[in-house]
């Protein structure tokens, strides 16, 4: 018999959150204990472990719980661990938690007996007084079991740690208690090792993380003779760890008041002024105006020694609120009066400008024009801006910084994450004509290097953001710093309104992705004729992309773009487009040469919860074969799903079955993904589909087809396009789209124009038109036919093995279905032997059956009241009033009742 045996079980007790009254099986056992002393004798001659744990406790744990003194006596002076962990509890913890006195009387004998000892380490001296103040702790939360341990504390004579006596220590002199303080430190219980909190002239009164104030102090009159005592027996005047508590806007009165009765002043030397003025950092909520007046008491002559101290240096950056020095420190005088802000200006050394000038992105958005003119002048070049300009920084201000080198990074930093501000974000902006000021400004600067200018895709940028106010401003600064760009700004003005090849490489990263969504912007139209009436022409028209000559459009006739030379006629609109262009691609109907082969896997992952299907059977994803270069087999790319964000009544077991909570299912998401067989899983294809439509189209002279998706890739980049499969080298293919340049681009152009091609180019779909996309129905079905017609022979039979052996191989939500209709209709089986195997049916979780429209009409022939449960489960909140109107037509007054009832014992929340 092992050892923990032998003692009463007390984790019920420990965990008992109140006392009933009545006597616990646990209790029981605790007045039943035999004597044991014997037997531990003769367990410590075997060598027993007096620490091993049973039931959540050691034999200690559980005879302090029993009030088992002799054995927790034994216990302690044969070596068992007191400081072990039992719920929570230590030895004294269960003791005083249980209120057996006599058993927390011995612990705390035991204590004092190791204090006393000269081997006790500095470990379980900790242990001891952490034990003792938990234990206080513990009692102090369950009311009256306080004031009998504090009592028998009294009675051992029981000395706190210097931990304890500093802990009570501050918290009389931060809530303002001065006397009770003088009495602490006058009796200086803790020896001569003083605590933290009197020894340290860097400790402080602490602040709560939200800002708050532990206890504002305000030291009166009436107690200052406690005050000045107390500051004379302390080693650092008694006024410098109250600084950060001081009352809101009567902190510089308290100080002055404080030292005119006799107090010591924070700042009496330097490096408590270095203490104090960190201290006065720390302080929040305060009014604007306190801080530079609690700073200005520092004396003149310290001032530029404390502000250039290596502690007080880190004051210059920014800290984060969690920051054990405070907030945002000196970067707060952003909001300081403005005297204030230009005396704290005076004081700095150009090194601390510099400093405090790297931070100049977190001053307050309310820091005024008049603060930025003030600390403007003063600023030092090179003035870096990773971050941008400030919010608050007036744009008049702007050619001023770009003067002392305020110009976006062109470096980019290596550390992941790491934020650089660049042209377009400050071109995007500032104004024009300040933006003029500065750039001639710092062309003046040296040492700036011809990539450290704004790019030609910046000045493109610049040129699509000008109003037609700004446009005279703008093409005068081009002229003044790009005259070379000026020739392009029209081919740059007609890129996002146009398509088709152009030499120009800025033009082609501004066409759109997508056909139909810029060619109706009438802004961009307007900066077209307002360039054209200043000399400008396009040097390589290209395409329109919307039906220019609709009327209710805002860009020009397509008789009116081309007069003017900035658009060319498309070759041809219409379906024909192939045979009227014979400079275009062909686009023709797929020519697989890769072999179609399923395995097994693929059949289990698309069976596995029903891909695919939704509640009522309907097909949401799609199988296409795929033909890479380099594979002889075809790869099957699944597309689809249901929409993302669709949610899922999930059943969660600690609802106890009652009640189905609306959650993100796992497959509500769409997407394309390819069969990877080697490694038996869908594996992402790098395309977000909308829909689950897919088209396959053969490129003539090309070896591989492509593959048309209603999707996008990189969030909204490429809307409905055109992809092809690429191998990796690690062996997984992935959709690379169409490029825009591609020739086969601009012939799907030609033939849909702004029409996407599978939401409305309807001719080319027609010409296209192949039977290779499958929904996952129909795609079980055509490979593996068989699997299904021995799914049902087995179901019909009863055949539990054979079952549990093809759900192990994969069955799909419709063969359930199917089952159950081919129950439905099997006139040789009774009733009985029907509900036998469709119970099997209905308990199936993954997949569960599609109840479609012809399944519920067959079930309702025939399946009784009582078996409609897990039914009810799975549709209420998916089809509950569907469900109800074809029972409502059954006229089945039994059935309508039962199924109501179902209902609403399983709630659907969300």
């Amino acid at each position: 018999m092992e050892l923990q045996y032998l003692f009463p079980i007390c984790s019920e007790v420990l965990k008992a959150e109140q006392d009933t009254g009545e006597q616990t099986d646990a209790e029981e056992e605790l007045l039943e204990g035999p004597e044991l002393l014997p037997l531990l004798n003769r367990y410590k001659l075997q060598r027993a472990d007096l620490n091993a744990y049973f039931r959540e406790g050691t034999p200690l744990h559980h005879a302090a719980c029993a009030g088992w003194n002799t054995e927790v006596l034994w216990l302690l002076r044969n070596g068992a661990d007191p400081f072990l962990d039992a719920s929570g509890y230590d030895v004294l913890g269960v003791a005083v938690h249980t209120e057996n006195w006599e058993v927390a009387n011995t612990m705390l004998k035991h204590y004092q007996r190791l204090l006393g000892t000269v081997s006790v380490s500095e470990k379980q001296q900790a242990q001891i007084h952490a034990s003792v103040e938990r234990a206080t702790s513990q009692a102090t939360d369950a009311g009256d079991k306080a004031a009998q341990f504090q009592g028998l504390l009294k009675k051992v004579g029981w000395r706190p740690s210097p931990k304890a006596w500093g802990t009570k220590y501050a918290e009389l002199l931060c809530s303002g208690k001065a006397k009770a303080a003088l009495d602490i430190v006058k009796a200086m219980p803790w020896g001569r090792a003083a605590p933290v909190e009197i020894a340290d002239a860097n400790w402080t009164c602490p602040i709560y993380s939200n800002g708050r104030r532990s206890a504002e102090v305000l030291p009166g009159a009436a107690d200052m003779s406690h005050w000045r005592a107390l500051d004379a027996l302390l080693p650092n005047p008694v006024l410098l760890p109250l600084v950060p508590v001081l009352p809101s806007g009567k902190g510089e009165t308290v100080l002055r008041t404080g030292i005119g009765h006799g107090l010591r002043a924070p700042w009496s030397s330097q490096k408590l002024a270095i203490i104090y003025f960190q201290a006065v950092l720390s302080r929040r909520d305060t009014p604007a105006g306190e801080e530079p007046a609690l700073l200005r008491l520092i004396p003149q002559n310290d001032l530029p020694k404390v502000l250039e101290a290596p502690q007080t240096r880190p004051r210059f950056h920014f800290t984060p609120y969690s920051h054990p020095l405070g907030s945002v420190a000196l970067l707060r005088a952003g909001a300081w009066p403005l005297a204030d802000l230009e005396w704290l200006i005076t004081q700095l050394t150009p090194s601390l400008i510099k400093q405090v000038q790297e931070q100049l992105h977190q001053w307050p958005d309310r820091a005024s024009a008049a603060h930025w003119e003030k600390l403007t002048p003063h600023l030092v070049a090179p003035l870096s801006i990773p971050y941008g300009y400030p919010k608050s920084l007036p744009y008049a201000l702007w050619p001023k910084w770009m003067a002392l080198g305020a110009l976006p990074a062109r470096e980019r930093s290596t550390e992941p994450g790491q934020f650089t501000y660049t042209w377009s974000r400050l071109l995007a902006s500032i104004p024009i004509p300040e933006l003029a000021q500065g750039l001639a400004a710092a062309r003046q600067l040296k040492g700036v290097a011809p990539e450290d200018w704004p790019t030609e895709a910046d000045w493109a940028g610049l040129l699509l953001r000008a109003t037609p106010q700004e446009l005279p401003g703008f093409l005068a600064l081009a002229k003044a710093q790009r005259p070379d760009l000026l020739p392009r700004f029209m081919d740059w003005a007609l890129a996002p309104l146009s398509y088709g090849p152009t030499p120009d490489a800025v033009a082609s990263a501004l066409t759109p992705p997508s056909l139909n969504r810029y060619g109706a912007d009438s802004r961009g139209w307007d900066r077209v004729r307002n360039l054209a009436a200043l000399g400008f022409k396009a040097r390589h028209p290209r395409y329109p992309i919307q039906n220019l000559s609709e009327a209710d459009r805002p860009a020009p006739s397509l008789q009116e773009a081309i007069q003017n030379a900035w658009l060319i006629a498309p070759p041809n609109t219409t379906a024909e487009a192939d045979t009227a262009n014979p400079s275009s691609v062909q686009w023709i109907k797929p020519l697989l040469t890769c072999h179609k082969q399923v395995d097994s896997g693929l059949r289990r992952a698309l069976a596995t919860n029903g891909q695919g299907a939704d509640p009522d059977g309907v097909d949401s994803a799609y199988l296409v074969p795929i033909q890479v270069n380099g594979l002889g087999d075809c790869q099957w790319l699944k597309v689809g799903g249901r929409f993302p964000g669709r949610y899922s009544w999930i059943e969660h077991d600690f609802f106890e079955g009652v009640t189905e909570r609306r959650a993100n299912a796992a497959d509500g998401n769409r997407s394309a993904m390819f069969w990877h067989r080697a490694q038996q899983t869908f594996l992402d294809s790098g395309v977000e589909p909308n829909s689950g439509e897919a088209m396959l189209m053969h490129q003539s002279g090309q070896p591989a087809p492509w593959v048309a998706i209603s999707g996008s890739v990189d969030w909204g980049q490429f809307s409905n396009d055109v992809f092809r499969a690429r191998l990796q080298r690690n062996n997984t293919v992935v959709l690379e789209p169409l490029p825009n340049d591609h020739p086969g681009r601009i012939s799907l152009i030609e033939r849909c124009g702004s029409e996407l091609l599978l939401d409305g180019c309807e001719a080319l779909k027609e010409a296209l038109q192949n039977d290779e996309s499958l929904g996952i129905a129909q795609f079980a079905d055509t490979y593996w036919p068989q699997a299904r017609q021995d799914f049902l022979a087995a179901l019909l039979r009863n055949d539990r093995a054979s079952l549990l052996r093809m759900r192990e191989e994969g069955l799909f939500s419709h063969w359930l279905s199917a089952g159950l209709r081919a129950l439905g209709e099997a006139s040789a089986l009774s009733l009985m032997e029907k509900r036998r195997r469709a119970a099997w049916v209905l308990a199936s979780d993954s997949p569960r059956a599609a109840y479609d429209a012809a399944t519920l009409d067959s079930l309702l022939t025939w399946l009784p009241p009582e078996d409609w449960r897990p039914i009810v489960k799975q549709l209420r909140c998916y089809q509950r009033e569907q469900l109800l109107e074809k029972v409502k037509q059954t006229k089945d007054h039994a059935l309508s009742s039962r199924l109501q009832h179902e209902m609403n014992r399983f709630a659907c929340e969300g």
